[in-house]
């Protein structure tokens, strides 16, 4: 309750102690009734104004003890969540690690960039009666869902790949993504009906036969790439197998994958990978890489030593990119065929 002292006393000694008691106004005699009534209405006011700031003050204070609650809780699922993601990280890594297992990829390299701490761009190889198959698989998304979905890529190529060596002594690559997309369908309950998941990837597969020097190529979307040096010409040429306009999932329009065949070349450079390097930013325009500076970058790598391309590429990524930030996974697969009837 504020409290005003109306009094005759006048002396300038008796206004301190009045405050000292707890006064928040003092008005001597002779006074103005107006004057009184207006300083009694405004401190009148301000105690009112004083309960409200009280009172915000407590809710404040309460809002931010709820809000520091909530601040550690959040850090802490945001710290098991990143040690999560490593470990995700580590079993992804690990079922890439068959890869160089063979004795046609010890001329062999991966550039893995994903754009978080998992990706959707994955990499797997099997021998299956003497072929390598040979798969670079881009799945809908990158972070966690395209990881989960890079694992159950793999797991049924795995299975398909059993299945086959069980079934048949014929390995076909258009055959394989034939039984992946079927595969990948059941699994995400795609049908023409009722899509449930319109999630999916593309990919590109080959099979090397070695006895025969001869490749198989079957791509949903994604191409590959084999650099060759050419006697005639004296110099190094590109050849693109083009994958079909489809990716592995439900589509309007599917049809059956073309399966390519082209004869291998003693130390033909062969190069399966995903949309990110390309599809990148940066430069000194800041435009998109774009697959017709890639394959001249592949080109020009040509006349390096095959175990310096993987970091020729990288650097030359980073640096195209600059301070743009990264679009997407990066993922390159290099292989230098060696020819057995050399």
């Amino acid at each position: 309750i504020p409290v005003i002292f109306l009094t005759a006393q006048t002396e300038l000694s008796s206004i301190p102690k009045a405050f000292e008691v707890g006064a928040v106004d003092y008005i001597t005699k002779p006074f103005r009734s107006a004057e009184l009534l207006k300083r009694i209405q405004n401190h009148l006011s301000i105690n009112k104004l004083d309960a409200v700031i009280r009172e915000r003050k407590t809710t404040l204070e309460t809002t931010y003890q709820k809000l520091e609650s909530v601040l550690n809780e959040s850090i802490r699922i945001t710290e098991e969540l990143a040690s999560s993601l490593k470990v995700g990280r580590e079993v992804q890594s690990s079922l890439f690690e068959n890869f160089g297992k063979n004795d046609l990829l010890i001329n062999s390299f991966v550039l893995n960039l994903p754009k978080e701490i998992v990706g959707g761009d994955f990499f797997w190889t099997k021998n299956i009666n003497n072929k390598l198959i040979v798969v670079v698989g881009d799945c809908t998304g990158h972070g966690v869902p395209g990881a989960l979905l890079s694992v159950l890529s793999i797991s049924l190529l795995e299975y398909i790949s059993n299945k086959l060596l069980r079934e048949t002594t014929e390995v076909s690559a258009a055959l394989i993504l034939e039984m992946l997309r079927a595969k990948i369908k059941e699994f995400l309950k795609q049908n023409e009906d009722k899509i449930a998941v319109y999630d999916g990837l593309d990919i590109a597969l080959c099979v090397i036969d070695r006895a025969n020097n001869v490749l198989q190529f079957a791509g949903a979307y994604n191409p590959m790439y084999v650099v060759r040096y050419a006697e005639t010409q004296k110099s190094y040429t590109l050849i693109e197998l083009k994958g079909d306009r489809m990716p592995i999932g439900i589509y309007p329009s599917e049809k059956p994958f073309s399966n390519q065949t082209i004869e291998l070349q003693h130390e033909d450079a062969l190069y399966l990978f995903s949309d990110g390097y390309p599809d990148q930013f940066g430069g000194p325009k800041q435009k998109r890489l774009k697959t017709s500076r890639f394959r001249k970058l592949l080109l020009d790598l040509s006349s390096h030593d095959f175990s310096k391309r993987e970091s020729k590429l990288h650097r030359f990524f980073y640096k195209w990119k600059g301070d743009e930030e990264q679009v997407d996974d990066v993922l390159v697969v290099g292989l230098k065929y060696m020819s057995h009837l050399v």
